[in-house]
């Protein structure tokens, strides 16, 4: 019964692991990147070699007749990633803030209910 047991921890590990990876790279690049990164993953290991080429001629190449509107999503996608990575940093920055805040109280109120200084540097 035991040995069940260990290949269900196992197999729940791996998936566990890919969904930790996967949420590190969401966090770190955001959602419209991770999106775009997703479909260009799709498309090189499911797409036939006919496939990639019209992909690579429409989007990139601009050899189309709707070029227009390529040309239209694509400064799209590049303006959804600049605000999202604007986003991102400022978020960051006020969390950041916002942490530093709380331990600043949090080691005033421990100061005041000890009456004395935490100070780590009166430790050394």
């Amino acid at each position: 019964m035991s040995e069940q047991s260990n290949s269900t921890v196992s197999g729940n590990s791996g998936t566990e692991t890919v969904l930790k990876l996967l949420a590190t790279i969401l966090k770190e690049i955001g959602i419209t990147n991770f999106i775009v990164l997703f479909l260009a993953s799709f498309l090189l290991f499911f797409a036939s070699e006919a496939q990639k080429q019209r992909f690579i001629d429409t989007w990139f190449l601009l050899e189309s007749d709707r070029h227009v509107y390529c040309t239209i999503i694509i400064a799209g996608i590049v303006m959804l990633s600049v605000i999202g990575g604007i986003y991102f940093k400022t978020m960051h920055k006020l969390s950041r803030a916002e942490n530093e805040r709380v331990g600043k109280e949090k080691s005033k109120l421990q100061s005041q209910l000890l009456g004395q200084d935490l100070s780590s540097s009166d430790a050394v």
